[in-house]
């Protein structure tokens, strides 16, 4: 089944695909809704999948339109349509991965453009700009698109992310140090550490609303297209992970401090981590201490789980029981 839609005015124009279990919306918006602007959305669906694409151009006279040509899931409050309304808008500190799986992800065209991810965290309802906590415009691919001096990097989903800011504002944006190939495949990519990177940096405070996901182009000038034959939307509940720090005395080390995959979480912090994954805890090193072991438990019952003796260790985190997270106490001398 081929679904499609040509769109030459200047508002928007959505509609629907089904993809095996999930219900995406393909829309087209145009920021200029004088300039003339034809788009071709399109879907071919099929028993196992479906293949979702989109094409757009326009006449140069048409040059410095700005427009948003995606594929959305979730709540979209412009639009009006909830494609999954079991599991969105959600509370970003009830779960800890929140991610999307896209297969020979394709984009292509002359002029100024940028394939990219939108994310809009709201401070409460209702959905409006005037809600809006901060907006993560993550730039996956791009052509002659500016984007802002980055002011610092991390590494997530297997690259290294420059992190800038358009102003005082509220849009973030991040974007690959290495460039995408022409053709590419993500399994999995989480949008949690770039959450958590605008966490760390006090630009959230962990309360926020997420809506929904938006995949898709911002074409300047130019024509050209993007496709991708697959996508997939996975969203997995958190536990909470609980870092102590005491001495053989039993007595607090309110100084101290653990390494959770390189980054630092301190005494009494608590992380969200997801069941099933895979993560490195490393005890700090604390002046006029000297680490002995660590003791794991599931938390907040305090079951004991076991007791590791090296300083650092990789840890497939098992499925707690009830509603616990985990715990990982340090013990030093």
């Amino acid at each position: 089944m081929v679904l499609g839609l040509d769109y030459r005015t200047g508002d928007m124009a959505k509609f629907s695909t089904v993809e095996v279990d999930q219900t995406h919306e393909l829309f087209n918006n145009i920021f200029q809704p004088a300039v003339t602007h034809e788009v071709l959305l399109s879907a071919l669906s099929s028993a196992n999948g479906f293949q979702a694409s989109a094409a757009w151009e326009w006449a140069a006279s048409g040059d410095g339109v700005k427009a948003w040509h995606s594929m959305y899931h979730g709540l979209d409050p412009m639009a009006g349509v909830n494609t999954d309304p079991a599991r969105f808008p959600f509370n970003i500190n009830q779960y800890g991965l929140l991610s999307v799986d896209m297969t020979n992800v394709t984009v292509h065209g002359d002029g100024r453009w940028c394939l990219a991810y939108d994310l809009f965290l709201y401070r409460q309802a209702p959905y409006t700009l005037e809600n809006v906590q901060a907006e993560i415009f993550i730039a996956l691919k791009r052509q002659n698109y500016a984007v802002p001096t980055a002011t610092d990097s991390f590494t997530a989903n297997g690259a290294t992310w420059n992190h800038g800011q358009w102003g005082p504002g509220t849009l973030h944006v991040f974007w690959p140090t290495t460039e995408l190939p022409a053709t590419f495949t993500f399994s999995g990519f989480n949008f949690y550490p770039l959450i958590n990177h605008l966490l760390s940096h006090a630009a959230i405070t962990g309360n926020e609303i997420l809506t929904g996901v938006y995949f898709g182009a911002e074409p300047v000038d130019g024509s050209g297209y993007w496709r991708t034959e697959s996508y997939h939307v996975n969203l997995m509940s958190a536990r909470p992970c609980f870092a102590y720090m005491k001495n053989l005395q039993d007595a607090d080390l309110p100084n101290g401090y653990l390494l959770v995959d390189g980054a630092r979480v301190n005494y009494c912090q608590t992380i969200s981590l997801i069941p099933g994954t895979t993560h490195t805890f490393t005890a700090g090193t604390l002046a006029g201490h000297s680490f002995r072991y660590f003791l794991r438990w599931y938390w907040p019952s305090w079951t004991y789980i076991d007791k590791v003796t090296s300083s650092s260790f990789t840890w497939p985190l098992p499925t707690p029981p009830g509603s616990d997270g985990w715990a990982v106490v340090a013990y030093y001398t």
